[in-house]
């Protein structure tokens, strides 16, 4: 399993995991102030026991913003699916997770949601950050 809180403190890790599996990422981005965020975050973890081969990074958009670059987030949660720096899913869900597992699900088997719209690649913007230290 590859689940991340705070990945600014996980980098390193994050980077490995992703190039280990042709960088397929899934994003939660929340806020701490967020009682939505907090009642899916036990959720999101366990999501991410039944597709241990993906990296999921619970975001706090307050504390680690760099992640999103530049974009604004407006509602909770916003879900970003990428792989191999393309963004293959970028917006908000309904707190259901079941909709996150069938849009896993859905991404998996090629069909893409995607748009121009999302932030950069995860690995690009951890790299950003690191390099700014």
């Amino acid at each position: 399993m590859s689940f991340f809180i705070k990945p600014f403190e996980h980098r390193k890790e994050i980077l490995l995991a992703l190039a280990a599996n042709n960088q397929r990422t899934v994003v939660c981005y929340c806020a701490a102030w967020c009682r939505t965020c907090d009642s899916y975050l036990d959720a999101f973890k366990d999501l991410s026991e039944k597709f241990p081969e993906q990296v999921f990074l619970w975001v706090d958009i307050e504390d680690e913003e760099y992640l999103l670059d530049d974009l604004d987030v407006e509602n909770f949660p916003t879900i970003l699916i990428q792989e191999a720096g393309k963004n293959l899913f970028f917006g908000t869900m309904l707190p259901y997770i079941g909709h996150l597992d069938r849009m896993i699900l859905n991404t998996q088997d090629g069909h893409v949601v995607g748009s121009d719209e999302g932030p950069s690649p995860i690995t690009e913007l951890l790299e950003q950050a690191s390099e700014s230290l």
